[in-house]
């Protein structure tokens, strides 16, 4: 009844059989732990805030934590516990500070990220439940994940890539302390081979390198990271300058900095010079040392 109707949800929360559901997430039976998990799954979205209260009173977040903490827990199960969890962060506050009430919550989620066994969507389900913790006051506890959220960036994964960035982007937004810290976990290399990677795929295609998502997230990140911070630019700058040579490296520094944008032209760069989030398109990018003119339209 609570798949698909509000007014379901709103019965089961009436019932009081929200508490019995997540008493069920504790069943030694997989199948068991993974239904309890879908119900709560398709309660989190619902717009009723009684429904949210009672999921809240349940204790429905700190025990779907509990259940990704669980070497006892299946696959199956932590997949949608952890996408469940995900929506009960983005859907009311009171959840959101029970997933930090919650000791170890945080390396919780960063295990999750960093099992390679785990399927996609549990990853990206683990960077949206800290993406939503950011919203509140939250962000400084969640800074201690930003190794395990770099690690992200070299998936392959387009969607996964661009989530990350995204989470690396409004924690640098937070504070300095925050900035400083995806800096020395090696952020700026990081999120500068986001750019370089993608536009390879595309320079081998043969296509015109244009901005994909993951390069634009990425190229905010960086901005953001090195604006008011002359160290943290040139470092940038220095990742981002494709070999073209000290002088741009000092162009591409100083844009990051005061966070201007212009055309190449009114830099001394060539026309057909560009990169995505610091020069306007349509100009192609110039990458590791070679220029790709569009040619081809890709």
């Amino acid at each position: 009844m609570c798949y698909y109707s509000q007014a379901g949800k709103a019965a089961v929360a009436e019932a009081g059989a929200i508490s019995d559901v997540v008493q069920l997430l504790a069943s030694p039976v997989a199948g068991v732990q993974r239904a309890a998990a879908g119900v709560l799954l398709n309660l989190s979205d619902a717009d009723s805030k009684a429904v949210q209260r009672a999921c809240a009173r349940a204790g429905a977040a700190a025990v779907l934590l509990q259940l990704l903490d669980s070497r006892g827990s299946s696959a199956g199960a932590k997949e949608v516990a952890v996408v469940a969890l995900r929506q009960l962060a983005s859907s009311h506050a009171a959840h959101r500070r029970a997933i930090m009430a919650q000791p170890g919550s945080i390396s919780t989620l960063q295990r999750v990220l960093l099992d390679a066994a785990a399927p996609l969507v549990t990853a990206e389900a683990a960077l949206g439940v800290l993406r939503h913790l950011t919203f509140d006051d939250h962000a400084a506890a969640v800074v201690p994940a930003v190794p395990a959220v770099l690690a992200c960036l070299r998936s392959t994964h387009a969607d996964l890539v661009t989530q990350a960035a995204s989470l690396l982007a409004d924690l640098a937004r937070y504070s300095a302390d925050a900035r400083q810290a995806i800096v020395s976990a090696g952020g700026i290399p990081a999120l500068a081979a986001v750019l370089q990677g993608f536009a390879r795929q595309q320079y081998s295609a043969g296509q015109a390198i244009r901005p994909t998502a993951p390069m634009a997230v990425a190229m905010v990140a960086l901005r953001i990271i090195s604006r008011g911070n002359p160290q943290a630019a040139a470092a940038a700058a220095r990742a981002l300058s494709f070999g073209l040579g000290h002088t741009n490296e000092h162009v591409l520094a100083d844009i990051l900095v005061t966070g201007e944008s212009k055309r190449p032209e009114e830099l001394g760069l060539p026309a057909d010079w560009a990169l995505p989030g610091l020069f306007p398109a349509p100009f192609p990018l110039q990458a590791s040392g070679y220029r790709c003119v569009a040619a081809r339209q890709g």
